[in-house]
Formats: structure tokens, C-alpha cells, sequence
């Protein structure tokens, strides 16, 4: 159920939507960052999930903070425990402080490399603002970067 007076964001990346209580990371399934879901993707190509600005690249570029208009902050988080794999396996097409388009391309993650490496390409989406009233999630169980993945009730 979506409703247009509220804040939406798309899909980053291609894939299966699953719940974050199915992602084998303690500080995702627990909410630590936030709530949000996750997804298993089927294209390594991260989009922008709506117009607003990069606030932090990981130093390892397996992460990526945006803040949308509305001052809300988002992350994607790029596979599990990919941080480990200390940038390899990743391109990155944004800076700090660059304002991108829902759509842009803002980074690229080699999923087989990543697999390779013995790590989970599994891509938590996570709203790390405690101050939304209701998020609601896809009934989707497949999106690609034109899809709908949740919605922000403020």
C-alpha cells in the first residue's frame, strides 16, 4: 500500500526483496542502523532510490549514505561483511557531497567476485531515521530499480 503524500523510495538494485530478519548479520536482523529490508540481487548496478545528496562513501566503497530533501538518511549496504574485502570487487561513480537523481548509477559490485571471496551479496536498504511513524515495505517478492521498495509514512 503506497500513498503519495509520503516519502518513497525506489529500489536501489535489482533482485529478490527479503525481510532483514532473514539477513545473516546480527546488527541488520536486530535494527542497530535501522529498519528497512533487503535484497538479493541479480545485477551488481546501485542506483540512486531517489533524488538527494551522498553524505558518506565507505572507504572500503561497500556502503553508501544518502540523505534525501526531507533531511532522512539512508544507507545501502553492499553485500555481508564485504567490508573485508577492503574496496575489491566494487567501482564507484559518486563523491561525497554530489547530489545524484533517482536512477543515477552510483555504484557498480562485482557479485561474482564477491561470492568468490566467500562473502554474501545480500544488500540491506536501511532507513536509519528513528523518527518515521510507519514504513511501508513492497508486497513485491522481485524489484528492479523502477519499482517502488518502501514507503515513508512521517
Amino acid at each position: 500500500m503506497f500513498f503519495s503524500n509520503n516519502f518513497t523510495v525506489y529500489s536501489p538494485i535489482c533482485g529478490e526483496v527479503i525481510s532483514l530478519d532473514d539477513v545473516n548479520d546480527s546488527v541488520f536482523k536486530n535494527r542497530m542502523l535501522g529498519n528497512g529490508v533487503a535484497i538479493k540481487p541479480t545485477s551488481g548496478k546501485v542506483y540512486a532510490p531517489f533524488d538527494g545528496k551522498i553524505v558518506h562513501i565507505a572507504d572500503t566503497l561497500h556502503s553508501v549514505i544518502i540523505r534525501s530533501k526531507r533531511k532522512l538518511t539512508f544507507m545501502i549496504h553492499m553485500g555481508i561483511d564485504t567490508v573485508y574485502l577492503k574496496g575489491e570487487g566494487f567501482k564507484c561513480f559518486v563523491t561525497e557531497n554530489q547530489q545524484v537523481k533517482r536512477g543515477d548509477l552510483i555504484f557498480e559490485m562485482d557479485l561474482q567476485k564477491i561470492i568468490e571471496c566467500g562473502k554474501q551479496t545480500v544488500t540491506p536498504v536501511i532507513i536509519m531515521d528513528k523518527k518515521i511513524n510507519k514504513l511501508f515495505i513492497t508486497d513485491k517478492k522481485v524489484v528492479t530499480q523502477d519499482d517502488k521498495l518502501f514507503e515513508i509514512k512521517l
